[in-house]
């Protein structure tokens, strides 16, 4: 499976080496080398997770928050008790 459609005859050699390899040590090598032309010719990736705290009430009803977890208050109001 190759979703990225990653093309490289230097990462193919590397891994023909690799399945090659008759020792741990040799595939230890030959996956270094291989992580490291990965690594070389990847893009930068900048990963981004918030962690947002939500808090609920039984006191409050209409509280929605959107997929970004934007806090939306137009439609909160306080249960009539």
């Amino acid at each position: 499976w190759n979703a990225a459609h990653f093309k490289n005859a230097d990462y193919d050699a590397l891994l023909v080496e690799y399945g090659k390899a008759r020792d741990l040590q040799t595939q230890r090598i030959a996956a270094g080398k291989i992580q490291t032309l990965l690594l070389d010719e990847t893009p930068e990736i900048i990963s981004y997770f918030s962690q947002y705290s939500r808090i609920a009430s039984a006191k409050v009803e209409g509280v929605r928050f959107t997929a970004i977890s934007h806090l939306l208050l137009d439609r909160v109001s306080f249960v009539q008790a």
